[in-house]
């Protein structure tokens, strides 16, 4: 197999493929959000109406859905999208199930890229490092079968060399969310706050701001993934893709 390390991203190329993908699977890849986000959102439902003292449980309960689903969101769009550069695109059905065989894989290199970049975070650029650098862990883990940190170390020397283009790209996305969250804050937080309540931001707004997001976002991941192993090991979306058989 042929290898080029001097391979470099192209940002204006991982964003193009990245919404030519997501928005030719838009309904597919939108109902899949829905039926991921369906849990949380339901126990959100519950959580308003239940008693007070019940809060604190249902709220650790209710963010450890959220973890769960999102994980497998991921790895059902990792299959998704490779069906969708083969050119043979797959069911829900189909994608759903292959994000359940990954689900554990998943959700064990997802959490541990998640924590050392969280804990990166407040130091704020090793964290921003550390993001840029496990950027392709999850899709290798669905992939390759690689988990945790053989996942992480695969990520690095795929990533390395296009460091500077995912950062740029998540950098306008950061700054796409902080228009959302101004837009929030505006609509919602300022006014409750002048009232002098709680600020409520509606359930359904933040359930289509994650469905949109992690949707995308996966999306996003999934085929960076697969221009660096066709860009640096001159593999193609077929080859990518006989892990599934």
């Amino acid at each position: 197999m042929a290898r080029h390390s001097n391979f470099e991203l192209s940002a204006g190329g991982l964003l193009s493929q990245s919404f030519g993908v997501y928005f030719r699977n838009l309904i597919p890849f939108l109902m899949l959000g829905v039926l991921t986000t369906a849990p949380w959102v339901a126990l959100q439902i519950y959580a308003e109406s239940a008693d007070p003292r019940s809060q604190t449980p249902l709220s650790i309960v209710s963010r450890l859905v959220l973890v769960l689903m999102s994980q497998l969101l991921t790895g059902a769009l990792c299959f998704g999208v490779v069906q969708q550069l083969r050119g043979e695109p797959a069911g829900i059905g189909d994608i759903l199930s292959h994000g359940l065989r990954s689900l554990l894989r998943v959700l064990g290199t997802g959490l541990l890229v998640g924590l050392l970049s969280g804990l990166g975070l407040i130091l704020i650029v090793p964290g921003i490092w550390l993001l840029v650098r496990f950027f392709v862990a999850v899709p290798v883990t669905v992939m390759e079968g690689k988990t945790g940190g053989a996942a992480m170390e695969r990520s690095s020397a795929l990533v390395r060399g296009s460091g500077a283009k995912i950062f740029g790209v998540l950098l306008l996305l950061g700054i796409a969310y902080l228009i959302v969250l101004i837009g929030v804050f505006f609509l919602w937080v300022r006014p409750d706050m002048q009232r002098g309540v709680p600020p409520n931001i509606p359930i359904a707004f933040t359930a289509v701001l994650s469905v949109f997001g992690g949707t995308f976002y996966s999306t996003l991941m999934s085929v960076a993934y697969f221009q660096l192993r066709m860009g640096k090991e001159n593999v193609d979306a077929g080859q990518v893709a006989a892990i599934f058989g």
